[in-house]
């Protein structure tokens, strides 16, 4: 399935992986694997800085 890079989704069922969290202002990718919550949005980067991609 393609989702285009301006939509958003939703998180399935019993979905884990690794994240990036963010630690004294650097993105640092998780060691562990976590369990995101059914229902939570996943959206992309512009979403959050649109100011990044104008």
């Amino acid at each position: 399935m393609l989702v285009a890079d301006d939509s958003p989704v939703r998180i399935g069922p019993k979905t884990t992986g690794t994240v990036y969290r963010r630690i004294d202002g650097e993105w640092k990718l998780s060691s562990d694997r976590v369990t995101l919550p059914e229902g939570w949005y996943a959206i992309p980067p512009q979403f959050v800085h649109p100011e990044d991609f104008e």
